[in-house]
């Protein structure tokens, strides 16, 4: 679930050298009739010999990086969006990016889910131009990938960018899917726009690591069953996702510590103030930390300062009877079927499907993915639909650099 804004700094050499030729006019493009798209605005672009630059010095240090200099197409010209899509079935206008190549031709949407967040200062469409005081964006990272011939979608996620209004539905399905597949219609209708001469050819790739990671995989069972009109989803790649909820849970409730609390704080606030659990926070936590939860969450305090608050002593974090009765005390019924429910059962899967987990992994145990490999495999799903990479000796962090270099090359590889 961490963040990926803990990328390695090699990676994100890109931005030092890359983005030194952006240009920061901020046109309008004329509007059309559209559905779901709201407004768009060119906010930034990168050209193609810095990024071809950046990627070489990257490839001097990780080889698996080496094959995509020569698959750089074109340099990028970043959108900022708005669109409509529905929160607890109600409009909300969402907001997202939109990476595309600055040369004319038809390309395949690369729809990516951002990991853990809880600053409005890092949404996407709040964080998207290169700063040299911060070398550490994955976004713009993620905006240069366009360059390899690819649309770049980037949803900002709801309670974030346009709709801070709301608080974000950390690791809620019914308030995260609509934002996501919306996201994805909103980059058709841009790009279907005259005055743009990049098109889409129809191919739809995803892809994203922890909270992104679960995001993504919830994306790809929705459109495995339930295709998205316009849309021919070719491939998934989800890396340290916690797909299983509950499993998530038990693990944490069974530790000593867990060092990363604010998680927890994170996912069952959200789950109380949505409605999804009838349990007080003061049922679950503490009485030393549940009342502070909810004022540490107001998206200027940063995971590592929510941290600080929190303790990582499982013991001494949670209230002693949800610790021994999670699954057993009907006290706790609903947010046993809370994360339940939006835990992902394996099914017939029919979309080629990649997962990546480090063995080192604290934050998000690796035994997830096992698990989750495992329920398909029950069904019957082979390695030919869908394999889990495991790294080794890579914690959450440093899980990040191996999946991203690896999905960005099998992606390639469908589309040559």
């Amino acid at each position: 679930m961490n963040s990926l804004k803990q990328i390695t700094w090699s990676l994100l050499i890109i931005l030092l050298v890359g983005f030194a030729g952006c240009k920061n006019d901020s046109k309008d493009v004329e509007q059309i009739a559209d559905e779901v798209l709201v407004s768009n605005e060119l906010g930034t672009s990168i050209s193609q010999l810095f990024i071809q630059s950046s990627i070489g010095l990257l490839s001097a240090q990780y080889p698996d990086a080496a094959g995509l200099t020569s698959a750089v197409k074109s340099g990028v010209n970043v959108y900022t969006i708005t669109y409509k899509t529905t929160f607890h079935g109600v409009e909300l206008i969402a907001s997202g990016l939109v990476a595309v190549p600055a040369a004319g031709g038809n390309y395949p949407v690369l729809s990516f889910q951002n990991g853990t967040n809880v600053l409005y200062s890092e949404a996407p469409t709040k964080n998207y131009k290169f700063n040299p005081d911060d070398l550490e964006n994955t976004t713009v990272v993620l905006e240069s990938m366009a360059s390899l011939g690819f649309v770049v979608v980037i949803p900002d996620y709801p309670g974030f960018g346009s709709s801070e209004a709301v608080f974000h539905p950390y690791l809620e399905k019914e308030n995260t899917l609509p934002a996501l597949t919306d996201m994805i219609l909103a980059a058709g209708e841009l790009l279907a726009k005259e005055e743009l001469e990049p098109k889409l050819n129809g191919d739809l790739f995803i892809a994203g690591y922890s909270q992104g990671g679960w995001s993504t995989m919830q994306l790809l069972k929705e459109l495995d069953q339930n295709p998205l009109d316009g849309f021919n989803l070719k491939a998934a790649s989800c890396g340290a996702g916690p797909y299983n909820l509950s499993q998530m849970n038990s693990y944490v409730l069974a530790q000593d510590t867990y060092s990363m609390p604010y998680y927890f704080g994170y996912l069952l606030h959200a789950y109380e103030l949505h409605g999804l659990i009838s349990n007080p926070l003061s049922d679950l936590f503490a009485a030393t930390y549940a009342p502070k939860i909810p004022g540490l969450f107001d998206f200027v305090t940063s995971g590592g300062a929510i941290n600080a608050e929190l303790t990582d002593n499982i013991d001494e974090l949670f209230q002693a009877d949800y610790i021994s009765g999670f699954s057993s005390d009907s006290k706790f019924s609903t947010v046993e079927s809370a994360l339940a429910a939006n835990s992902i059962s394996a099914w017939n899967l029919s979309t080629p499907t990649m997962l990546f987990h480090g063995d080192a992994d604290v934050y998000v145990p690796v035994e997830i993915s096992n698990d989750f490999i495992s329920d398909f495999r029950e069904l019957g799903v082979n390695d030919d639909m869908i394999s889990l990479t495991t790294i080794t000796g890579a914690d959450h962090t440093g899980g990040v650099l191996p999946f991203g270099l690896k999905t960005v090359a099998w992606f390639l590889s469908m589309e040559n």
